[in-house]
């Protein structure tokens, strides 16, 4: 698809939907809000209502679950998101600090930090997860570390 009008977007779904015979049984059809899929004039939606006319149209539910987790996620100090991309990079980037820190869980499986992504929601909320859930052996492990440094200083 070329260019993603009203007119194409249709023009694929009815391609896509028509031969196998789906289009028939359709009776509801959920999108994002774009106004090319939405709006009230010439959308996907209003050129689906010329074949359905009684097609039930409303925005996607994951979609705006995802838009308001995006938004939630904007009211996330900047010192959390620094603490979770500053402890991720402190052990991805030193093999003998994470397998340190993966001895000091005496779990069956000693679980390690999660990347932090900003953009997905759901990977961000895993990682404060993780975080929590290790939390106690992040202090842990640090006071060790600064009692070697300190006891090599004296």
């Amino acid at each position: 698809m070329e260019r993603a009008t009203a007119d194409d977007i249709f023009e694929k779904f009815k391609e896509c939907f028509g031969e196998k015979q789906i289009l028939s049984n359709l009776v509801g059809v959920a999108t994002d809000d774009a106004n090319v899929m939405l709006g009230d004039m010439n959308s996907f939606v209003q050129k689906v209502k010329t074949i359905k006319p009684r097609i039930f149209s409303a925005h996607c539910l994951s979609h705006i679950g995802n838009l308001f987790a995006q938004k939630a996620q904007k009211s996330i100090p900047q010192s959390v998101l620094t603490l979770l991309t500053k402890a991720y990079a402190y052990f991805s980037r030193s093999s003998s600090r994470n397998e340190e820190f993966l001895k000091l869980q005496k779990s069956i499986k000693p679980l390690s930090l999660l990347t932090p992504n900003p953009t997905r929601w759901s990977v961000l909320k895993l990682s404060i997860d993780r975080i929590l859930e290790l939390w106690d052996l992040l202090l842990e492990y640090f006071k060790n570390e600064v009692k070697k440094l300190t006891s090599r200083d004296i």
